[in-house]
């Protein structure tokens, strides 16, 4: 992959090329390379795939510009993108015909993906009125971008809900999860979780668990495993916490604690998709003891979780505005 760096104010660092190397990196293998792969190109790196992306980093007055002349909307945003493709798969068509075509002077042919410009000042403030580093904001809004070149859209609930997952998918990949807005005790939660297991009803298995659920407003819902003669109606602790949870109107969930009187209890897979409808970055805390917890994101533990959302199409040369909620 090849990236144009553009930047007339002197912002854009080494650091920061090194950064958004990565992330373009990340995005490529997860997106593209598992395609590729079923295909005779089979590159071996992300960064074999020939595309190019040109990426210009401007002032507040620069993209309020762009924005007026392209968009017919004269307001400052914070990052435009500009795709040449309807989607990644029309992305994989134009890499098959460019396939083995040379220029006798520049050598491989690059199939641009399109351009992305990012505001500078909007990069700053926002990383100050979200709490996080400018790095985390940098990559985001580039990341958010890149998606947007592959076809993906936030034009209604549903494509949000996919293109927020594979964003948060993606900045976890490279070392910049989305921070938890609600501050955890991540030993207390798992401390609920081992007091509730004795709650549990396993008279099958033996194998009693609890989990100790929080949601962004502060609420703990506690939940144990309840088997049954017929072993398809038992439900995992994990879900009994979420459904008391989501009853009582709960619908964002910050962490959940699983713990097991027989060592470690991690969630199973229905689990893992159960809560992913509801927080796909929320912090799965388990281990075997409170002095031995471990703590991961659940987009760690299920990358790719199953979501329904209608289909939809990005016109081609059509632009993208706004990184949405970070």
């Amino acid at each position: 992959m090849n990236i144009i760096y553009s930047d007339d104010h002197g912002h854009l660092t080494s650091e920061m090329k090194d950064l958004l190397n990565t992330a373009a990196d990340k995005v490529l293998r997860d997106e593209l390379s598992p395609i590729l792969s079923c295909d005779d190109m089979k590159p071996a790196e992300a960064w074999e795939i020939p595309v190019e992306v040109s990426v210009t980093l401007v002032s507040a007055e620069e993209i309020q510009e762009i924005n007026r002349d392209m968009r017919g909307v004269d307001s400052v945003t914070d990052v435009l993108s500009f795709p040449q493709y309807e989607d990644k798969y029309d992305i994989i068509q134009a890499l098959q015909s460019a396939e083995g075509e040379e220029d006798s002077e520049i050598g491989r042919m690059d199939v641009l993906l399109g351009d992305v410009v990012i505001c500078w000042t909007r990069v700053e403030e926002q990383a100050k009125e979200y709490e996080h580093s400018w790095e985390r904001e940098l990559a985001y809004l580039f990341v958010h971008s890149m998606l947007h070149l592959l076809g993906y859209d936030h034009m209604d609930d549903g494509e949000r809900k996919i293109m927020r997952r594979h964003e948060e998918q993606i900045m976890t990949g490279i070392g910049l999860p989305q921070e938890l807005k609600t501050p955890v005790d991540y030993r207390g939660l798992y401390r609920r979780a081992s007091e509730s297991i004795g709650k549990a009803y396993a008279p099958y298995s033996g194998f009693r668990v609890g989990a100790a659920l929080m949601t962004t407003s502060g609420k703990i819902f506690t939940g144990v495993n309840v088997e049954n003669s017929s072993y398809g109606c038992a439900v995992c602790a994990e879900r009994t916490a979420a459904v008391k949870a989501v009853s009582e109107g709960e619908r964002e969930f910050a962490a959940i604690a699983v713990a097991s009187e027989k060592g470690t209890a991690e969630p199973c897979g229905i689990c893992r998709q159960f809560l992913s409808e509801f927080s796909r970055d929320m912090a799965v805390v388990t281990g075997d003891g409170e002095d031995h917890i471990k703590v991961r994101a659940l987009n760690q533990l299920l990358p790719d979780s199953f979501a329904l959302a209608p289909l939809h199409t990005v016109k081609n040369n059509s632009t993208h505005e706004d990184g949405g909620d970070k």
